[in-house]
């Protein structure tokens, strides 16, 4: 007789009792919403689950899971979003950056044609040529 693999709480050896849920059910359902997998059974949607043949049909699995009550709609999908908002930041502080360097250029460029290459500004009451 093949034990039924059921959602009870009960931690798998990757855990090694860390965690009091089973990871490896709630990793995969995770994971299986976040990237909008689909998965295809080969033999009617019949395959058994249990702790040794779980991983031989996804599609079997993840039907099980939904059985069993999880929701698609309790999945955070925060932490890809925080990774999206962080790259974005850096896109939007990359472009303030140039967007100032090249205002600093245009200012040095007409510093240049105003004064020429020979004046130095020491401090800003003292103006020095310099031949």
């Amino acid at each position: 007789m093949v034990e039924d693999f059921s959602l009870r709480h009960r931690p798998s050896r990757a855990s090694a009792g860390i965690w009091n849920k089973t990871s490896a059910i709630l990793g995969f359902f995770r994971r299986t919403v976040q990237k909008n997998m689909e998965y295809t059974c080969h033999k009617e949607k019949t395959c058994p689950v249990d702790r040794v043949s779980r991983n031989r049909c996804q599609a079997c699995r993840f039907q099980k899971c939904l059985d069993k009550g999880m929701s698609k709609e309790s999945v955070r999908q925060d932490r890809t979003r925080k990774r999206k908002t962080r790259d974005d930041d850096k896109d939007v502080e990359l472009d303030e950056t140039r967007m100032m360097m090249r205002i600093v250029e245009e200012v040095t460029q007409a510093y240049r044609e105003a004064f020429g290459e020979g004046l130095v500004v020491q401090n800003p009451e003292v103006i020095c040529f310099v031949n």
